[in-house]
């Protein structure tokens, strides 16, 4: 803590780097993390490399912390040197932010919801105030022995404007790239992995890239579709807000999957079985294809003879 002030930019990013990869807080320095961004947010320049703002984002995003004041100043310089980023560093800052936004609103969303069960059951039992703390303890016992899929509010409309315009604009720049792709050195980089992260970001936080998609499949690059993305995107959400009720609670994780996590995890192995026998077919289907030209080529040398 007493040397965070003599660390510069890179310094700082390895710090936030290295907590945020194993996704710990350090309990002992409860105020490290506000101690590093603050120090962060005065060496921000419009020159600093793109490569921080999405490392950055990205470890944020792991810890679940959200310094309003770094994140405002990188958006903002994000916006304004938007064809500095590299495909792969648009893809990891958008994600960051996507995550940041959707666990943010979760966790205050849970809060709330905790707050009103905790104050029903005050007036339902009209207990006195001495009686508060056994209240909340069972509106939070209630919510972590709820099993059932959490209802996950609308995020878009507490998306600040800049950080959707930020959204717009990497998918415009993404579009651009696509547009010269015989000349511009990113186009290699924008490939089908980079632009289904951007696309799952987007939707994510309750933005339609199907102007991306469509853009993509003009190009021959075939994207995955919004109905399939938003099927993971809602299990990600119920596992993101069971995290939430269990930080506010304290409880453990529930061990019983929900109808959702069973359903996704059955039709991910009926995918993963899918995508095994098509491969074999394909193979069984080239070797049937190699020996009928086999086949036709000595019956050609016969037939010379």
């Amino acid at each position: 803590m007493a040397r965070i002030h003599t660390l510069n930019v890179s310094e700082l990013v390895v710090v936030l780097w290295s907590y945020g990869i194993f996704q710990h807080r350090p309990l002992s320095e409860p105020r490290l993390l506000d101690a590093v961004s603050a120090a962060l947010v005065r060496q921000l320049r419009p020159g600093t490399y793109m490569q921080t703002y999405s490392l950055v984002i990205k470890a944020y995003a792991n810890l679940r912390y959200w310094p309003e004041s770094v994140l405002s100043k990188m958006v903002e310089n994000s916006e304004a040197r938007i064809n500095s980023f590299r495909p792969d560093e648009m893809a990891a800052l958008l994600y960051g932010l996507s995550h940041l936004a959707v666990s943010k609103h979760i966790h205050q969303q849970e809060e709330r919801r905790l707050a009103m069960q905790a104050a029903s059951l005050s007036s339902g039992s009209g207990n006195s105030s001495s009686g508060t703390g056994s209240n909340r303890a069972a509106a939070a016992s209630a919510a972590s022995t709820n099993h059932s899929p959490p209802v996950i509010e609308d995020i878009s409309p507490v998306l600040s404007p800049p950080l959707v315009q930020l959204f717009h604009s990497f998918m415009r720049q993404c579009m651009r790239i696509m547009d010269d792709a015989e000349s511009d050195e990113n186009a290699p980089r924008l490939n089908y992995k980079v632009l289904n992260s951007i696309v799952f970001s987007c939707l994510r936080v309750g933005q339609s890239p199907w102007m991306l998609i469509d853009y993509a499949e003009s190009r021959g690059i075939r994207l995955i579709q919004p109905g399939v993305a938003m099927a993971k995107l809602n299990l990600e959400r119920e596992i993101i807000a069971k995290a939430a009720v269990e930080a506010l609670t304290g409880s453990a994780p529930a061990s019983p999957l929900t109808g959702t996590e069973a359903e996704a995890m059955k039709a991910k192995k009926r995918n993963r079985g899918g995508r095994r026998l098509r491969a074999m077919q394909r193979r069984l289907a080239a070797e049937s294809e190699e020996e009928r030209q086999t086949a036709a080529a000595e019956e050609a040398g016969s037939a010379a003879l």
